[in-house]
């Protein structure tokens, strides 16, 4: 088997925006000219009972996202021909060039949600084959099974690298670690130390997950290993290279949570530095949430003894309920 297939729920999964994707399939006679994921964090959201009604992530094969938001687009028509157009934009082209893919975003003002499309990357598979990583591609579905696999690899955690698919209505895991560590509660990196190494940012995110689901998620061991081993590079460039306005968004992600003690409880062990030398000094605004935000991060700052000698290891906890 090339892919580890999941079925979803019986019930076929819910949602407007699901069901004009689910429209853009040609009839049964006739074969799909391409393939939909939902990619990203919905199929994780979806298992928490948090499904994401406004945000998606659409990978799509092959490689002609036009013809595809245009297909989309028809089948939103047909659903609700009385409803506002869809908005339908491309990413810069600046953006375009760094990560090579043409990255369309639809805004569906009916629906109050957004779809950002992006065809599967075929550079990084083509570089395998080079490598003799894969063999040749024998036929579409091994091919595709590739793709998703290289899609997967440049992924951050195996949670987030699990893909819906609406037509067929199953979960598909590429690395076959992601719905197993969904099910056991798992944050684990993808590519360990290089996953962060590529991207420092990455471990605010993990903060993020601990705090948005405290109750079903930890560390993996090997993760937490991972940044003990390399947390003084990672505090390096997370002190001196990633930019302002990035560090500022993901800590404001976090920071708005209701379970936010759980995720800086995960950075004050490890990155104490960073909050009190630079990520303090990014919430000085006037206004009433600045400076909420900033009334958290000096509690955490004032409160940090007993954050590092607390028992309730946010990371290594194994008490919760799977």
């Amino acid at each position: 088997m090339l892919l580890t297939r999941c079925p979803a729920n019986k019930k076929r999964e819910g949602g407007q925006l699901l069901q004009v994707l689910q429209a853009t399939a040609p009839a049964s006679s006739t074969p799909r000219p391409w393939k939909l994921w939902l990619s990203g964090g919905w199929v994780r959201d979806k298992h928490f009972g948090a499904e994401r009604l406004h945000d998606f992530d659409v990978v799509a094969y092959p490689s002609d996202v036009d013809e595809i938001a245009a297909s989309i687009e028809q089948a939103f028509k047909s659903l609700y021909p009385n409803a506002a157009p869809v908005k339908t934009r491309v990413l810069n082209a600046s953006a375009v060039k760094a990560r090579r893919q043409k990255i369309i975003t639809m805004t569906i003002k009916h629906l109050d949600c957004r779809i950002d499309l992006v065809a599967l990357k075929s550079d990084a598979l083509k570089s395998a084959n080079s490598h003799g990583g894969v063999g040749e591609m024998t036929d579409e579905v091994t091919e595709i099974a590739e793709l998703l696999r290289a899609d997967a690899r440049r992924r951050d955690l195996t949670i987030n690298a699990l893909y819906y698919d609406p037509f067929d209505d199953c979960i598909i895991d590429p690395l076959g670690l992601g719905v197993e560590d969904l099910k056991n509660g798992w944050i684990r990196l993808i590519d360990g130390s290089q996953t962060l190494m590529d991207d420092p940012v990455r471990v605010i995110r993990i903060s993020r997950f601990l705090s948005l689901y405290p109750n079903q998620l930890r560390l993996h061991p090997e993760t937490w290993l991972v940044v003990q081993e390399h947390k003084s590079r990672l505090l390096g460039q997370l002190l001196h290279t990633v930019a302002e306005d990035r560090l500022r968004s993901e800590f404001c992600r976090l920071l708005d949570l209701p379970n936010r003690q759980r995720g800086l409880q995960f950075l004050v062990q490890n990155f104490l530095t960073l909050i009190t030398e630079r990520v303090i000094h990014l919430f000085d605004g006037a206004s009433s949430k600045e400076w909420a935000r900033r009334t958290v991060l000096e509690a955490v700052i004032r409160d940090q003894p007993s954050c590092l000698s607390s028992a309730d290891d946010p990371s290594l906890d194994h008490t919760h309920q799977q």
